[in-house]
């Protein structure tokens, strides 16, 4: 409908191997309560186990969690007008990119009308990206899918040794400054990080990692209250490199709509939402980092 909001789109990035599909298959077996779309190359790439599938015509699968895949047989503007048709509509929108194309061209395609782009996550293989940047006839491939992220996932660090993903880490640094890079194995990512939450309410993540996920500390900003003009602004662009996203809508002094605000990286976007009306304007702000990077009391200043 014309009134409802855009979907979020993620792009899922990385090249061939680097753990994609075990990313997107973590995200359609999940019981989160996000009701995620999923563009995919191929649906024989998915271990879908047969008990979610509730029903799917054509291109089309809808899984009893709520989840919906789409393929992209028909190229990437069919599969978003059937993610835009879907009843009932997704939170967000996972676009899985192919192994050897930029997810920075991809990204383009979310800004069609319905959409909005949320974040580039590119996965990358720990032990085998830096020889695979080298590589003759793939490495310019490699790199440009690196410097199109917004968040760096680097995947299979079990694999890899804690020396190598070291050394791989800090060559990231040196490929993309400034973007965030978080280790991780079978390419367990939070969905907060892709940037859903369910119902479009900011929220941390319920209950705790499990020992294959990352370490991440999620704090929350809930109150009724509206902030100063050029307070967000300030508070986003002082935040230190290990906090990784920043998502929710904001409140502000002498401005009768909603801001809604997504951090990723060094990427900001804040953006104009509906009246407040009579609603009593909330500050509602979720903000993922990395352990030891802020704390409560580092939000409360900043956003005072």
């Amino acid at each position: 409908m014309a009134d409802d909001p855009d979907i979020g789109v993620t792009v899922v990035g990385g090249y061939l191997g680097s753990g994609k599909t075990t990313l997107v298959n973590r995200l359609l077996a999940s019981d989160s309560g996000t009701r995620w779309a999923v563009i995919v190359n191929d649906f024989g790439d998915l271990a879908i186990d047969a008990d979610l599938i509730d029903s799917g015509p054509g291109d089309l699968l809808s899984l009893d969690n709520g989840c919906i895949c789409c393929s992209l047989a028909d190229g990437l503007v069919s599969a978003l007008d059937t993610i835009a048709a879907a009843d009932p509509r997704p939170d967000h929108l996972v676009i899985e990119t192919s192994g050897v194309s930029d997810p920075g061209v991809v990204a383009g395609y979310a800004r069609l009308p319905g959409f909005a782009l949320d974040s580039v996550v590119v996965l990358v293989d720990a032990e085998t990206v830096i020889a695979r940047s080298h590589d003759r006839y793939v490495g310019e491939t490699v790199l440009s899918q690196i410097r199109a992220a917004d968040l760096l996932v680097v995947n299979k660090v079990d694999l890899a040794g804690a020396d190598t993903v070291a050394r791989t880490v800090d060559w990231l640094g040196r490929i993309s400054p400034g973007t965030p890079a978080l280790t991780t194995t079978r390419g367990s990512v939070a969905g907060e990080l892709l940037g859903a939450t369910p119902r479009g309410v900011p929220r941390p993540p319920e209950g705790g990692n499990n020992a294959h996920e990352p370490r991440l500390e999620v704090f929350s900003v809930d109150e009724a209250r509206a902030l100063r003009p050029g307070a967000l602004e300030s508070f986003l662009a002082d935040l230190p490199a290990g906090v990784l996203r920043v998502k929710g809508v904001v409140a502000v002094e002498g401005v009768s709509v909603r801001r809604t605000v997504h951090r990723v990286g060094r990427r900001v976007e804040i953006t104009s939402g509906t009246e407040w009306g009579s609603e009593t304007p909330r500050t509602r702000l979720v903000v993922i980092a990395e352990p030891g990077t802020v704390d409560e009391g580092y939000l409360e200043s900043g956003l005072a």
